[in-house]
C-alpha cells in the first residue's frame, strides 16, 4: 500500500476533493486542514 503525507502549507480548496483519492492520506478529514481550525 502506497500512502502520502503532507508537511507545510497547502490551501484547503487544494485539498478537499483530491487529498484522500489522490493523496492516498487514509482517513482524511476536513478538520485537519488548518484553514479550518482557525475559522471555527
Amino acid at each position: 500500500m502506497l500512502e502520502s503525507e503532507i508537511v507545510g502549507l497547502v490551501p484547503a480548496a487544494a485539498l478537499h476533493a483530491a487529498a484522500e483519492y489522490y493523496l492516498q492520506i487514509e482517513g482524511f478529514k476536513p478538520d485537519q486542514v488548518l484553514e479550518n481550525k482557525l475559522r471555527g
